[in-house]
């Protein structure tokens, strides 16, 4: 005979958080994200610095020459240069710590709200990797507007593959980037970012399945100053806040999974209204 699951904690149940319980919290999950963060985003520096590597050694292989007419479609040459492979060893970079973090967020806001283990088995930690596989590989769309620029403005100018590639005195005399400078240009500071944003998607999409779980209707929202629901206030002077701000506020869950972030490097958390017995004292 199959065991039933425990229903959910019913409202008499909970407790709602006191402040230093939504402090310990955000630390928590602060802590959880730098720690597999530091990982994710040596990997991805990885990726980028061989990935410059790759480019620059495919073009000066084709002689400087790629057709527009591969497979059977029209294809510029970044599209060659930055193809479907470079999307898979993208996804393969950023795969292990986004399924870390999402196994890790699971299990922290299930400890919260009283929910079961879970393992990186489970078909909602696959599906909320799948979801960030989706959104990794778009970091090679800018790549690929950058080679297209590069190879263009260096064609135009008369430039040798070798200098397309690399560059050479004249080229850096008028301002030319390389293929290989540009891409490294590009990746500056982008692994940092990636992972930061990745794995608050992680954390946050997670812990709202938890939350949505356990019957949970709404979440209490923690964020930096100048951050609304949708957006980052601009014009706003470093730690300055607005009459947006959305930290301390409390929406749907559905409104929160529409907004799990505001923009890239967000630091957003959701919390629980209230927390499951064992974790009242806590």
């Amino acid at each position: 005979m199959i065991p039933s699951k425990s229903p959910p904690p019913s409202a008499h149940q909970t407790k709602q958080l006191s402040r230093a319980q939504r402090r310990r919290i955000v630390a928590q999950t602060r802590r959880a994200e730098q720690v597999i963060g530091r990982k994710f985003r040596n990997a991805m520096r990885r990726f980028f610095r061989v990935q410059a590597k790759r480019v620059t050694t495919a073009w000066m292989e084709s002689g400087g020459y790629l057709s527009s007419f591969a497979e059977g479609e029209f294809k510029d040459p970044a599209s060659q240069l930055v193809g479907v492979s470079e999307d898979t060893l993208a996804v393969a970079a950023s795969r292990p710590y986004v399924l870390e973090m999402t196994v890790t967020a699971l299990n922290a806001a299930g400890q919260l709200v009283g929910a079961a283990g879970i393992t990186g088995t489970d078909p909602m930690v696959l599906y909320l990797t799948d979801q960030s596989a989706q959104r990794v590989v778009k970091i090679n769309n800018a790549t690929r507007r950058g080679v297209q620029r590069t190879i263009t403005r260096g064609q135009a100018a008369g430039y040798s593959p070798y200098e397309i590639a690399y560059g050479s005195t004249a080229t850096r005399k008028v301002g030319y980037r390389p293929l290989k400078g540009m891409v490294e240009e590009l990746y500056r500071g982008r692994p940092e970012c990636i992972a930061r944003t990745e794995l608050a998607y992680s954390n946050n999409g997670a812990a709202l399945h938890r939350y949505k779980e356990v019957g949970m209707g709404t979440v209490e929202v923690s964020d930096g100053p100048g951050c609304a629901l949708t957006h980052h206030v601009s014009g706003l002077k470093p730690g300055e806040s607005s009459p947006e701000d959305i930290n301390g506020r409390v929406i749907s869950i559905k409104e929160a999974n529409a907004w799990q972030v505001a923009h890239p490097n967000c630091r957003r958390v959701f919390l629980p209204m209230a927390l499951s017995p064992s974790r009242r004292t806590k």
